[in-house]
């Protein structure tokens, strides 16, 4: 198998495994995995439970200074926008998970620097609430 074989079969298995997923009420997560030139592919499949990650953001979330509200915020940093999608607590450096908005790229955070960057998008918003009504 070469690697345009590998990533047909992928592109195939992740439309097949998404009409699982969607038939039993789970989220799929499906990832590139590793390809082995000897005639090996092994992509990374996760099946989630619908709601599971706000369930989880709602347990974990005040451990580490977050609102319960702020699951699915939109935060800015480095000139790019991401939304939060989840919680890792065992990833205790980086434990928030976001999506880029755009590219749709997950990426991981920690928790102090999405603090920062949701208290400075608050004040950005009540700037523009003011100005507007001024």
């Amino acid at each position: 198998m070469d690697r345009a074989t590998a990533k047909k079969v992928a592109e195939d298995a992740k439309a097949a495994l998404e009409a699982v997923a969607e038939r039993h009420g789970l989220k799929l997560s499906f990832k590139a995995g590793s390809f082995d030139p000897a005639g090996t592919y092994r992509p990374r499949v996760e099946f989630q439970a619908a709601g599971l990650a706000a369930s989880e953001w709602a347990q974990w979330a005040p451990e580490f200074g977050l609102a319960v509200e702020d699951f699915g915020a939109i935060f800015t940093t480095g000139g790019h926008s991401y939304a939060i999608t989840g919680i890792k607590p065992s990833a205790y450096k980086r434990p928030i998970l976001a999506r880029e908005l755009g590219g749709g790229k997950a990426f991981v955070f920690p928790a102090e620097a999405v603090k920062k960057a949701l208290a400075l998008a608050s004040v950005k918003k009540a700037a523009s609430t003011l100005a507007v009504n001024a």
